[in-house]
């Protein structure tokens, strides 16, 4: 479909550009009879720590 997968821990993560693309995803691979347990958002690290500075100062 074009995205950045990887496995972790046995979970597949996609990295996606915005959140309209997950349910793009997810019909796409329910159309396929794959099955999906969980759609779950994993925090941006980079973002996290760009926040936590600007907290900072």
């Amino acid at each position: 479909m074009g995205y950045d997968t990887y496995q972790d821990s046995g979970l597949w993560i996609a990295e996606v550009k915005s959140e309209d693309e997950i349910g793009n995803i997810v019909k796409e691979l329910t159309k396929h009879n794959i099955i999906i347990l969980e759609v779950k958002e994993i925090g941006n690290p980079l973002e996290d720590v760009l926040e936590q500075l600007s907290d900072k100062s």
